[in-house]
C-alpha cells in the first residue's frame, strides 16, 4: 500500500490538485476511487469512516484522514517540505489558496458540473455568475 491514500473522483477539479501536489513532489500515492455520482459520499458509512463532511478529496496518511484540497495542500506542503513558502511568505500562500477555493474553483465546478454531468444545459444565469465572479477579480 502506498504511503498517502487520495480518496477522489477524476471529475474533481480538487482531488486534481491535490494529486498534481503528490505527483509533482514524487510522492508514494494511490488514488482510491469514489463513486460519487452513485452516492458513496453521502452514505453513513463513507461518512462515518471517510469524512463527515461527504466530500472528497480526501488524503488519507498513517491512519489520519484530512479533506479540503487547501488544506491538504498547506499541511502536504509544511510536513513534506515540497513548494511550501517561506514562514513570511505563509500567509500570502494561503491567501491565494482561498482565493482560488472560492473566487474561481466554485464558480467554474458549478458551471462544469452543469455543462458535463446533468441531462439539460445550464441556465443563462450561471453565464453571469462566472463572469461576475472573473470581473471582481480583474
Amino acid at each position: 500500500m502506498a504511503h498517502y491514500r487520495l480518496h477522489c473522483i477524476g471529475a474533481s477539479g480538487n482531488s486534481y490538485k491535490v494529486a498534481l501536489y503528490l505527483n509533482c513532489a514524487g510522492l508514494d500515492w494511490e488514488p482510491v476511487g469514489v463513486d460519487f455520482a452513485g452516492g458513496e459520499t453521502r452514505t453513513a458509512d463513507w461518512r462515518a469512516g471517510t469524512n463527515a463532511m461527504g466530500e472528497v478529496p480526501v488524503l488519507e496518511v498513517a491512519g489520519m484522514r484530512m479533506s479540503q484540497s487547501g488544506a491538504i495542500l498547506m499541511w502536504l506542503a509544511e510536513t513534506v517540505g515540497k513548494f511550501a513558502p517561506a514562514d513570511d511568505q505563509r500567509f500570502e500562500a494561503l491567501r491565494w489558496l482561498l482565493f482560488d477555493n472560492h473566487r474561481f474553483t466554485n464558480n467554474y465546478a458549478m458551471h462544469r458540473i452543469q455543462n458535463r454531468f446533468t441531462p439539460q444545459a445550464a441556465s443563462e444565469d450561471i453565464y453571469k455568475v462566472v463572469a461576475s465572479a472573473v470581473a471582481k477579480t480583474t
